[in-house]
């Protein structure tokens, strides 16, 4: 009898096609969620984006670890009455004076960039820190001055915390200043897998453009009051859920101009406020073309704030050119 036919091989499935609804990647690996901004309008994205910047000194001892949640301020007449004879001690024997009360809380903001957890802010958001590394040992004797749970050698590590919407916050663990300009980058830990701000192009920035500034101002006059005591819990307990919502306000821009101080300068007219420092100005694209840098507000005698003032931003040419 003749042998039978072998079977057909089966012929391999054809690679899916392009738009074709099939997956071309494992799809149980995970998958990045990554993304671009690319509205002002996408608020859940530009909340993970855009951070409360704190600066604060982590103080280690034999009794475990505080924050402390304040600067230094200069010390007033009215300071010095209150004072024990050990604080005036300290002052006179260590000369520190103008360095020594503590009031409220540094804050300022900043905006991720890359997804590997770049960040841009102001300079002047952060000099803070780079004072407080210098007087670190300064900073030690007071802290043990107002604390009675703190035994032992201190070791200061100032900080940088960022919050990104939520209660925990996330550390800075670098940290590059502009020589030239009122800016710089920072480095976020554990920041991956976030939304991000694209840069716009240098000629973006036109007058009659409408533009939203993005911040947090009045965190370090509203939230925290002047209190010279350590926090004893984790600054995951500083502020609220509400008080970590990013504020943003619209305008337009008036001028652009080059300016010795800023570089290129954006005049506009969203309005800003302490705390806005480092925050992004986007067009309604989602693409940042300045940082919040500055605002002057003209005041009455009374107190009274007249008119919207004027908004200044670092413009984008100069963000590039430092980049």
């Amino acid at each position: 009898e003749p042998e039978p036919e072998p079977e057909p091989e089966p012929e391999p499935e054809p690679e899916p096609e392009p738009g074709s609804g099939k997956p071309d990647i494992n799809p149980f690996l995970p998958q990045s969620s990554i993304t671009e901004i690319n509205t002002v309008k996408d608020e859940d994205s530009i909340r993970r984006a855009v951070g409360l910047v704190v600066l604060t000194t982590m103080v280690k001892s034999k009794n475990g670890v505080r924050y402390l949640r304040f600067g230094p301020r200069s010390i007033s007449r009215a300071d010095y009455s209150r004072m024990e004879p050990e604080e005036r001690k300290f002052v006179h024997e260590t000369n520190t004076g103008s360095r020594f009360m503590w009031d409220g809380l540094s804050s300022g903001t900043c905006f991720l960039i890359a997804e590997d957890g770049l960040g841009l802010t102001n300079k002047h958001v952060i000099e803070g820190f780079i004072e407080a590394t210098e007087e670190a040992q300064l900073y030690a004797e007071i802290s043990r001055m107002y604390s009675t749970d703190l035994t032992g050698p201190l070791d200061l590590s100032p900080s940088i915390l960022v919050y990104f919407g939520v209660k925990e916050p996330l550390f800075v663990t670098d940290v590059e200043i502009s020589e030239t300009y009122d800016l710089a980058v920072i480095a976020i830990e554990n920041c991956n897998d976030r939304p991000f701000f694209a840069l716009a192009e240098s000629g973006d920035a036109k007058r009659t453009e409408k533009v939203w500034a993005m911040g947090f101002p009045g965190i370090s006059r509203d939230v925290v009051e002047p209190n010279p005591e350590l926090e004893a819990g984790e600054p995951t307990t500083w502020f609220s859920t509400g008080q970590l919502e990013y504020i943003v306000t619209q305008g337009e821009i008036s001028r652009v101009a080059e300016d010795v101080k800023f570089g290129q300068m954006i005049q506009h007219d969203a309005d800003t406020d302490p705390g806005s420092s480092g925050g992004p100005l986007v067009l309604e694209n989602g693409r940042v073309i300045g940082i919040n840098t500055a605002v002057n507000k003209r005041a009455t005698a009374d107190g009274r704030v007249e008119g919207a003032g004027v908004n200044l931003s670092i413009g984008i040419s100069t963000i590039l050119k430092e980049l």
